[in-house]
């Protein structure tokens, strides 16, 4: 399940080469999987950038024949991801917060962080990936599935401003101390206590509009310069 990988992969292939057809293979190919998993993928984050694969796939060709068959495993992964928010409202309990990024952090690596370092990247990915459901059953029609997307995110976004904004760092911080317990194994390592603020979390904060758009120029500016 390295749809991630894939999702680049597509984007590269749109500007290089055109073809559609194995990218319309992986995105099916996820489908199913999700389908018989009923939402559940190792990769937690993979798993919601393939709502992102799927729009992309629309935006670049122009296909919307995969959008009526998606439409109810796109509403079966969130709901499973809706499963995971906790009392903070952000992303508490979900198997795993993989995969950021292959990058070392004190004790811990962003391949399979701990909560403390994975949470607002995942919560980022998440709050996209009901964006992206938002404009998928727009476009199908489903006004009511969309606005309740569009209102579940804009309550999500909401919460990571609230609980992940540092204003003497003015930055995002990385994930938040308690929350639900979490079984530890070793894709869900223990929290070492740091608190970090990475690249990551606040460059997806941007993309993703989450920070206010008067604020996004400096947080850039903080992520290429510190």
């Amino acid at each position: 399940g390295c749809t991630g990988d894939y999702m680049i992969q597509s984007l590269m292939n749109y500007y290089t080469f055109g073809d559609r057809w194995l990218t319309r293979k992986d995105i099916l190919r996820t489908l199913y999987y999700l389908k018989q998993k009923q939402g559940f993928m190792f990769h937690t984050s993979y798993s919601l950038l393939w709502v992102q694969m799927l729009m992309d796939y629309y935006q670049y060709t122009g296909d919307a024949s995969l959008l009526p068959e998606a439409a109810p495993v796109v509403s079966l992964l969130l709901g499973r991801f809706e499963g995971y928010l906790g009392r903070s409202g952000l992303l508490e309990t979900p198997p795993s917060f993989m995969f950021i990024d292959w990058v070392q952090v004190g004790c811990c690596n962003l391949h399979h962080p701990p909560r403390l370092m994975g949470q607002g990247t995942l919560t980022a990915f998440y709050c996209s990936a009901l964006d992206q459901a938002a404009r998928l059953f727009s476009l199908l029609g489903d006004c009511a599935r969309s606005e309740q997307y569009r209102r579940q995110s804009e309550k999500t976004k909401r919460e990571f401003h609230r609980c992940l904004w540092d204003e003497k760092k003015q930055l995002y911080r990385d994930g938040i101390h308690g929350g639900a317990p979490l079984s530890v194994n070793r894709r869900m390592p223990p929290d070492c206590g740091a608190i970090t603020f990475s690249q990551h979390t606040n460059a997806l904060a941007v993309l993703y509009n989450i920070a206010p758009k008067e604020w996004q120029t400096q947080i850039m500016r903080s992520v290429f310069e510190n």
